[in-house]
């Protein structure tokens, strides 16, 4: 641990242009130490453990650099133990990767989860309410800034070729987060989801910044926005 946040600690003072910095796990799972020593912990509270002595080592050195950690995969679940002391300094990710996107809008209030974390058997949640539920047991102790880091743009885009629905999808998804706290949403995915429209990157951005508009005005906005471009760009005007 002393090496790792030494590492972090001394990328983050040769690079202060970077504001959020990101310290993850690694991107898989059930690949944990069993050992004696490492099982006195769960993962979640090994890793808070880490982030706090980063924070420690950070303040000593004047380094204002904000960290930001994530609920995914063996962090889904909440520390049992450990806690983050210095909110200030941390931002909290919510990463639902293994969700359905064909499920998308919880029903009713959001439970906090019942599955119980398991060393190297863990359970990758299926539904956005279970995510979420993770979130909510994270929150009762972590109260500074969250946002989530999406995946609308990896695959699922390409099961509607018309983009309408699943643009209303990301439409009020984005705006079920704003309503539980979660102050933005970063998308993992690929450009070629904007065929043949866009409509779905163009939903995400304005709904980002105002949830008041429907789904369904902002369709009619980005039609409106689109035909003036076009008349704007190919007016015969412009061949002269």
């Amino acid at each position: 641990r002393a090496l790792f946040t030494k590492y972090v600690a001394d990328y983050a003072e040769r690079h202060k242009n970077i504001d959020l910095l990101h310290v993850w796990l690694a991107d898989e799972a059930n690949n944990h130490c069993e050992c004696e020593n490492c099982q006195k912990k769960t993962a979640t509270d090994w890793y808070v453990l880490l982030l706090n002595e980063l924070d420690e080592l950070m303040s000593a050195r004047n380094i204002d650099t904000k960290i930001v950690f994530l609920s995914y995969v063996d962090t889904s679940w909440a520390p049992v133990e450990e806690r983050i002391k210095n909110q200030d300094r941390f931002v909290f990710m919510l990463a639902p990767f293994t969700r359905s996107y064909y499920d998308s809008i919880p029903k009713g209030e959001i439970r906090p989860t019942t599955s119980k974390y398991e060393r190297n058997k863990v359970y990758l949640a299926k539904t956005l309410e279970e995510y979420l539920g993770f979130y909510n047991d994270w929150r009762e102790d972590f109260k500074g800034p969250a946002f989530a880091f999406e995946y609308h743009f990896c695959w699922c885009e390409y099961y509607d070729l018309s983009t309408f629905k699943h643009s209303k999808t990301i439409h009020d998804e984005i705006a079920l987060y704003k309503s539980m706290g979660i102050d933005g949403v970063v998308e993992c995915g690929d450009l070629r989801g904007f065929l043949p429209n866009g409509l779905q990157f163009y939903t995400m951005g304005r709904t980002l910044f105002d949830t008041s508009l429907s789904a369904e005005e902002i369709a009619e906005k980005s039609k409106d926005e689109l035909n003036a471009i076009i008349a704007e760009k190919f007016s015969f005007d412009n061949f002269r």
